[in-house]
């Protein structure tokens, strides 16, 4: 591993740590935390932290420098969907739900994509059939 990789992977930590804030501050709205500044540090630093996770990886670990950062990106998005829901349908005290869904919104797509992109660099069949 680089160094350029291990900062790029401690940059999307930050912004993954960033984002799950947002998460947790859904469920526990009394929580301390400036969504305006959350939003900045989860979207740029997830976003450079990938992009230069990416660029230092060496061939052989791409693959790997994808795969992680979008399970990470599919695992906030698909929780910050299930408590928008839960808190839609009654199962959370009710409360605001925008950001829950724009984390969903924000976070999976990429996630999916990520994993997609690993998927095709490992020759797995499933990533390169489009049926």
């Amino acid at each position: 591993m680089s160094a350029g990789s291990l900062v790029g992977g401690i940059v999307t930590l930050f912004g993954a740590i960033a984002g799950g804030a947002l998460v947790v501050q859904g469920i526990q709205p009394d929580l301390p935390v400036p969504p305006v500044a959350a939003w900045v540090i989860f979207l740029l630093c997830y976003g450079i932290g990938v992009l230069m996770l990416l660029s230092f990886a060496r061939n052989s670990h791409t693959p790997a420098a994808m795969q992680w950062p979008g399970a990470l990106a599919i695992l906030l998005g698909v929780i910050a969907g299930g408590v928008a829901l839960a808190k839609v349908i009654g199962l959370l005290p009710p409360g605001h739900s925008a950001s829950l869904w724009a984390m969903f919104i924000v976070a999976l797509p990429p996630g999916v994509l990520l994993l997609q992109g690993a998927a095709a660099l490992r020759g797995h069949p499933a990533a390169l059939d489009p049926k």
